[in-house]
């Protein structure tokens, strides 16, 4: 049995982290972690352009259709270089929990907004160490409204679940300074509406 990587997994790693190393040099990494939010704009639009944002997505969805193992290649990069951004929620939990749950047309709406980059995904949880946090959100009628304490990849703005949201009915600051880098944000919601699909 062999345990390592494939000619195009090791191509995936060196393309990456040559990217990265010329895109998110010690200077950048720092006006970022400075600026708090957990996310750049500018890196995500150039990861994007990368294919990273579609790397578990099927190709059907527009997606490169990559499996887990390139995703675990592709995330040691990106934390080696300690890239703030929604990889792990948006690019993986996200694609994943949609093929593995999602109807059809929930696949369909949304797979192809994650691989394009369009729609960036946070995941809300009730404690990411342990503890008891707040993780209360209801749905009454089409509207979702609560609070979820810890929502990961949650960094500049984002929302969860996926959805067209007006700024002004989500609030995500940043949970605690030492992890912005991560994305780790409170999210609170007031009767947004559910997507239709």
């Amino acid at each position: 049995m062999d345990f390592a990587l494939s000619e195009e997994q090791k191509m995936l790693e060196a393309s990456l982290r040559g990217f990265l190393a010329d895109r998110l040099p010690m200077g950048r990494r720092r006006a970022i972690a400075a600026a708090g939010t957990g996310h750049d704009a500018e890196l995500w639009r150039d990861l994007v352009a990368q294919g990273m944002a579609g790397l578990l997505t099927p190709e059907r969805h527009g997606g490169a259709g990559l499996g887990v193992l390139d995703a675990a290649v592709a995330a040691e990069c990106l934390g080696y270089h300690a890239v703030p951004g929604p990889f792990a929620a948006s690019v993986v939990m996200a694609s994943l929990a949609l093929q593995a749950s999602g109807t059809e047309a929930q696949q369909q709406a949304w797979l192809p907004k994650i691989a394009s980059g369009e729609v960036r995904v946070a995941v809300g949880f009730a404690s990411p160490i342990g503890q008891t946090g707040i993780a209360r959100v209801a749905l009454e009628g089409t509207r979702l409204s609560g609070r979820v304490q810890n929502a990961i990849d949650g960094g500049g703005g984002m929302a969860s679940p996926p959805s067209p949201l007006s700024t002004p009915r989500v609030f995500a600051p940043p949970l605690f300074r030492a992890l912005t880098a991560r994305g780790l944000c409170s999210m609170s919601v007031w009767r947004v509406r559910r997507p239709s699909c």
